[in-house]
């Protein structure tokens, strides 16, 4: 797996780039085959703007937050994705069982 973060005009400290490197490691519980996990800190008028490029065997994933912290956007960031991520799992366990009851 493959973990890129990338910096513009926001002040991110090391506690907060390694905050991000383990939840990108803990999405492999949730994403089957992780490939590459990209993340963008931006400022912008005083705010941050977090978002999230995943790329995993069951698909691609984006989310992106605006927040006064970065703490408060990466952790938007990473419900948004598990939210994705529940609700693709959800219409994958749908159609199974759709096409059970058919046979």
């Amino acid at each position: 797996m493959t973990i890129t973060l990338l910096i513009r005009g926001a002040s991110v400290s090391a506690a907060m780039r390694e905050r991000a490197e383990q939840q990108s490691r803990g999405f492999s519980r949730y994403f089957n085959g992780l490939q590459t996990v990209e993340w963008s800190f931006t400022g912008e008028a005083g705010d941050v703007v977090v978002s999230c490029r995943l790329h995993s065997r069951t698909g691609f994933y984006r989310a992106s937050a605006r927040a006064a912290t970065v703490r408060a956007g990466l952790d938007g960031v990473v419900e948004k994705l598990l939210k994705q991520r529940r609700r693709k799992k959800a219409a994958l366990d749908r159609k199974r069982r759709k096409g059970a009851r058919a046979r």
